[in-house]
């Protein structure tokens, strides 16, 4: 979907068409999570809170002034969703939950003869980098809005980026110089 067909579907969605919201709801529902997995390795905590985040935007879609922000702000809304569960999490611990998605970190995946894809040494970098990564490169989203849904200043955006550019550079590097 392109920027028109989005502020479409927004402006269209206020007005109370479902079909609208449901045209958004199915374009962004899989990045979102896929973000949402980022943040939080556990599928159940980033089910729920994509879940959550849909429920507050239907809620609260008439509130948005500019459709061209809808997309910061629907990551801005599940990175405070997710924060939200893991707190209550970490306060109400469940026994019977699913396990983390293991990624197993990128030294060893030399040794059990595999080739690291991107996707993987991505997921090897730090919290923040990784989600910076992915909101600049899988969801081609602006310095202004990584900021904005991160709530960081554009210049630290910047620098982590780079940051993150020359682990995944080193990473790689090392790699291929082993045996």
């Amino acid at each position: 979907m392109n920027q028109a067909g989005q502020d479409y579907c927004v402006l269209q969605a206020q007005n109370g068409q479902p079909r609208a919201f449901y045209l958004l709801f199915r374009h962004y529902q899989k990045p979102l999570l896929s973000f949402a997995l980022k943040i939080c390795d556990r599928q159940d905590i980033a089910a729920d809170a994509c879940q959550e985040t849909w429920i507050k935007i239907a809620r609260n879609i008439q509130q948005i002034k500019d459709p061209r922000a809808f997309k910061s702000w629907l990551y801005k809304t599940l990175k405070w969703k997710l924060l939200d569960l893991i707190k209550s999490e970490s306060k109400h611990p469940t026994e019977n939950h699913n396990q983390p998605n293991q990624v197993a970190p990128i030294e060893t995946m030399h040794h059990e003869n595999t080739h690291p894809t991107l996707q993987q040494a991505v997921d090897c970098l730090p919290s923040i980098e990784k989600q910076i990564i992915h909101l600049f490169y899988y969801e081609s989203m602006s310095i202004k809005e990584i900021a904005h849904i991160l709530k960081l200043a554009t210049g630290t955006v910047k620098s982590r980026l780079f940051r993150a550019r020359e682990q995944l550079k080193q990473k790689y590097l090392t790699l291929e110089k082993q045996p």
